[in-house]
């Protein structure tokens, strides 16, 4: 995954579910969108999600979560799974998390 490709990603992303750019504060745009998006970006047996939810461990705040999972011989199992705090607005910060995913799972499994 190059951090050019990982900014396109980012970029869609959060001008699909992010459009106004809000920062998880205040009262939340009717734009706003914490919908999953799925990406195949390895091969048929690996692919990427992406989406906004809250983090209780971080007091509530909003977060970006990218998983990566496994659907090989027909089951998903998540194989990892990365989330920021302050990066429901960033691009930057979502590239980063996703080119970090994909770097460790070709460690782990390549």
């Amino acid at each position: 995954m190059t951090k050019e490709f990982a900014r396109e990603i980012a970029d869609k992303f959060i001008k699909e579910h992010n459009p106004d750019l809000w920062d998880g504060l205040g009262n939340m745009p009717s734009n706003f969108s914490s919908e999953i998006e799925v990406y195949n970006i390895f091969n048929k047996e690996v692919y990427m999600t992406i989406q906004f939810e809250i983090d209780a461990d971080e007091g509530g705040r909003w977060a970006h979560i990218v998983k990566l999972y496994s659907n090989k011989d027909g089951c998903n199992d998540e194989l990892i799974d990365g989330y920021f705090v302050n990066g429901i607005n960033l691009a930057d910060s979502l590239a980063e998390t996703i080119v970090d995913l994909c770097d460790d799972y070709k460690e782990l499994y390549e």
